[in-house]
């Protein structure tokens, strides 16, 4: 209980220049652009989709053939 009233205490005096000191140290190459994460994703779902049409032709191929 006195170690969350330490905190708690301790977190009053913390200014703004602080908070975003902090945040450098913790992410120091902050990006506004995440296009390439975006880019990773559609790669991705296209890869899947195609693994997924490639290993569906033999199924399609036989229920044709036996209709």
């Amino acid at each position: 209980m006195r170690d969350n009233q330490y905190l708690t205490a301790s977190i009053g005096h913390i200014t703004d220049s602080d908070i975003a000191a902090a945040i450098r140290y913790l992410d120091p190459t902050p990006t506004s652009n995440t296009t390439g994460e975006s880019d990773d994703t559609v790669i991705v779902v296209v890869v899947s989709v195609l693994i997924f049409l490639i290993a569906a032709v033999p199924f399609i191929s036989l229920y044709l053939k036996t209709s």
